[in-house]
């Protein structure tokens, strides 16, 4: 679909909003919806207010606005999500006052939530459609301390800025690399912005490679929520806490509906800090409990400085399940208290869940090829007791542990 500037200001005008309104709360979108005013439109506006549609009801999960907003499809997959972006903004409270940029600013899911406060911030972008929609995306929020421009983010003088964001395009060749130095603005631009302006915020994705200059003098923290690493955060200047150390960090969405005061709609953020590449001791069988740590930890490489703070082992080097006699309370760790454990063998498995009286409602595995949703099909016991089965390389063996998933307090820690 071949769309320009002028036909995204004709889908953001008044002309478009009674079609947007009837298609996203359509129980149906398809060519057929807007048939009968085609005449008056071109096959590419058609076309582009049957894909809006389809983007808003995508993005329901990443905006509480999502209805009202624009966006394009590239767009909305690299956006970061409401809650995440709130996140991030409250870390620019530990910056002195003054304005803030973001640059790459997309259709503003970083910088939305950085006009949660009364600062003045300026976002950038060199796509002139990006900075039409993220205007219009400010005033659907009612942000008027925000201002956006089109340009070249490599020449911005941030000299007279208190704090910065920036989310380096991935894919300035139309195809997506993980390599930070083929990201664009490059490296030597952000060491540029950091020479005037110190205290700055780069969003990565979390397998990025090619930052180790950065790790001396700032924090890299790995951040997600439910049970998926989304971002890696590079964090310099005032916004680096532990400078030299790695952070793992799981969000949990605000329970007030509240999106002015950032201090009421930051989301709940449970955190662990310690140093990556740290060994993990083991041990000759499972204990209590099984262990299963956050995305964040693994991404972060922190599973031995975690296991260290909390009293945890390995059954075997490079086995990524733990276990401990306590269980962990709190979302860096999933917690499941091991009702049996044998090689696995899946006849042996079902004999032994069903002399249990057992039924596998959830499947867990790693290091291994079993496929857990066809396991979950054929394990399904219907009105036995829920387990959760865990498949887990030990070594060169391969074992089934069944398990009961141990819900988790609010407060992070160990229970006895």
């Amino acid at each position: 679909m071949d769309c320009g500037l002028d036909d995204y200001r004709w889908l953001t005008g008044e002309s478009a909003a009674g079609w947007l309104k009837e298609l996203v709360e359509s129980s149906e979108v398809g060519p057929q919806t807007v048939s009968r005013d085609r005449q008056n439109m071109s096959p590419e506006r058609a076309s582009l207010l049957i894909e809006q549609a389809a983007l808003r009801r995508r993005a329901r999960h990443k905006f509480r606005q999502a209805d009202d907003m624009f966006f394009t499809r590239r767009s909305l997959e690299q956006a970061t999500d409401e809650w995440l972006g709130l996140y991030k903004a409250h870390q620019f409270r530990r910056v002195a006052t003054g304005a803030l940029m973001d640059m790459c600013c997309g259709i503003g899911g970083d910088l939305i939530p950085l006009t949660s406060g009364e600062r003045q911030v300026h976002g950038c972008d060199r796509d002139p459609v990006m900075v039409h929609l993220a205007t219009a995306n400010l005033a659907i929020h009612q942000r008027r301390n925000a201002t956006v421009t089109c340009g070249n983010v490599e020449q911005l003088d941030l000299g007279n800025y208190a704090g910065w964001h920036v989310d380096p395009d991935r894919r300035p060749s139309e195809q997506r690399t993980t390599d930070l130095r083929w990201h664009e603005p490059s490296t030597d631009a952000i060491n540029r912005w950091r020479a005037r302006c110190p205290h700055g915020l780069v969003k990565l994705a979390p397998a990025c490679v090619g930052f180790d200059p950065w790790q001396e003098d700032a924090e890299l923290e790995w951040v997600g929520n439910r049970r998926e690493c989304k971002q890696l955060l590079v964090r310099f200047g005032q916004l680096a806490e532990h400078v030299g150390r790695r952070r793992a960090t799981c969000l949990e969405a605000p329970v007030t509906s509240s999106d002015r005061d950032p201090s009421a709609a930051a989301p709940t953020a449970e955190s662990f800090v310690g140093l990556a590449g740290e060994s993990v001791s083991t041990v000759a069988a499972w204990k209590r409990y099984l262990w299963d740590p956050h995305s964040t930890i693994l991404a972060a490489d922190l599973v031995g400085s975690f296991a260290a703070q909390y009293a945890a082992q390995r059954t075997a080097p490079g086995c990524v399940y733990l276990t401990s006699d306590q269980h962990y309370a709190g979302n860096l760790a999933a917690s499941f208290e091991i009702l049996a454990h044998l090689p696995y063998h899946e006849k042996k498995l079902r004999r032994t869940l069903q002399q249990n009286g057992w039924e596998v409602t959830e499947v867990k595995q790693r290091g291994t090829r079993h496929d857990p949703a066809r396991l979950m099909k054929q394990l399904r016991r219907p009105r036995h007791a829920p387990v959760t089965l865990v498949i887990a390389r030990t070594g060169a063996e391969i074992r089934a542990i069944i398990t009961r998933r141990v819900t988790s307090l609010s407060s992070p820690g160990v229970i006895q």
